[in-house]
């Protein structure tokens, strides 16, 4: 949070709720995604005045990295209708091809070479 005299810019995460089942594409574990919006604000004396730089949060509890939901996904989430599980992942952190050298997508760490499955989600590392 930035503070200058009786104005400032802070950053906030809301909670929005769990959508799910889903099955998490980064570690293939069935899941409910954490769903948040964040957002930038300016505030006069502590009352928000307005917001931008707003987008919508899709969190599994098993894999760390958030993905972005597009606009309409974010939209119909904070509006309490269905969507569509099947394309959450399209561009986020969770696809399978960011499996590296060095370890598992889900913590993005070095893991030793003789490691069979990642330690924090259990995913196959010898695939």
């Amino acid at each position: 949070m930035f503070f200058i005299g009786i104005l400032g810019v802070g950053q906030k995460r809301k909670p929005l709720g769990e959508i799910g089942p889903v099955v998490c594409p980064g570690c293939g574990k069935s899941t409910r995604l954490r769903v948040e919006v964040e957002y930038r604000y300016f505030h006069l004396f502590f009352i928000p005045v307005f917001r931008w730089n707003e987008r919508t949060l899709a969190t599994s509890p098993c894999c760390p990295d958030p993905v972005v939901l597009d606009e309409e996904t974010g939209r119909a989430v904070r509006r309490g209708e269905p969507v569509d599980l099947e394309n959450l992942a399209a561009g986020g952190p969770w696809n399978a091809d960011q499996e590296t050298e060095e370890g598992c997508v889900c913590q993005r760490q070095p893991l030793p070479d003789e490691y069979r499955f990642c330690p924090y989600c259990g995913r196959d590392l010898n695939r």
